[in-house]
């Protein structure tokens, strides 16, 4: 008997303190999971909250003169950009005309569309198309399309820096009917910096490099507020080819003043 009761007050202590061991061990394995899902969700790209937001905005540029010379030239532009949490689209369309006493003497349109894959906060895939139609150049069309990657190197409210490499093809039909198919490597870079809440000065370009011609072109733009929805807009385009017909020069410049409305 003397032997039989201490084992039975000791197996009664054992069963009291077994429900409060099992609690703990649970709360501690709770803890360390816990711990776990947290390091793992560090390390994943966490998706912007926002829903898909898009922004536009039109550019028109006119000039006409009459007299002894009867000149008009047109410089529109129209782009739209849209943000998702995963994707940026970008979709744009150029026209260029001018004439002098009513001969045209420059026609050029361009569309052209781009759409980047978020990998992280700064890193992404990137695929461009692009059309281009300028008779003047020495061609009817020009097709290029690339696929790529891209990385953002600052990205503020008020200042974006970002640069892209590439490969794809490109297609060229020219004046004659001859056609030119190649592959291309596309270099591209680009800057943004609203250094006041209604100045922002821009700098885009980019470079197709072909075995028979390397097209670059390069804008640098001055956008001045001058209400929520308008500015004005002081750009420079230089665009430039390696191979181009013999009446032709490889490098275009255009400097242009127009009005944007912002949608």
């Amino acid at each position: 008997m003397r032997t039989v009761l201490p084992c039975l007050c000791a197996a009664l202590v054992a069963a009291e303190l077994a429900p409060a061991g099992a609690a703990a061990a649970a709360q501690g394995s709770g803890d360390q999971l816990a711990v776990a899902t947290s390091a793992a969700a560090t390390d994943t790209f966490e998706e912007p909250k926002k829903k898909s937001t898009w922004d536009g905005e039109g550019e028109l540029g006119v000039i006409v003169t009459s007299g002894n010379t009867k000149t008009s030239s047109i410089n529109a532009k129209l782009k739209f950009d849209n943000e998702r949490p995963r994707w940026r689209n970008h979709i744009g369309a150029e026209y260029l005309r001018t004439s002098e006493s009513s001969v045209t003497t420059a026609e050029r349109y361009v569309v052209a569309g781009k759409s980047d894959y978020k990998l992280d906060e700064v890193n992404y895939l990137v695929g461009t198309l692009r059309y281009e139609n300028d008779r003047f150049a020495g061609f009817t069309y020009r097709v290029s399309e690339s696929v790529g990657y891209g990385h953002r190197f600052v990205n503020t409210d008020t200042m974006v820096f970002e640069t892209e490499i590439g490969a794809g093809g490109r297609q060229t039909k020219f004046l004659d009917g001859t056609r030119d198919n190649e592959a291309i490597a596309r270099v591209a870079a680009k800057y943004r910096w609203k250094f006041t809440p209604t100045s922002e000065f821009s700098e885009a370009a980019f470079s197709e490099i072909g075995q028979s011609n390397t097209h670059s072109e390069s804008e640098t733009s001055l956008k001045l507020k001058m209400n929520a929805k308008l500015a004005m807009k002081l750009s420079v385009l230089v665009k430039h080819d390696t191979q181009v017909p013999v009446d032709k020069v490889k490098t275009d410049t255009l400097t242009s003043i127009n009005l944007v409305y912002d949608f």
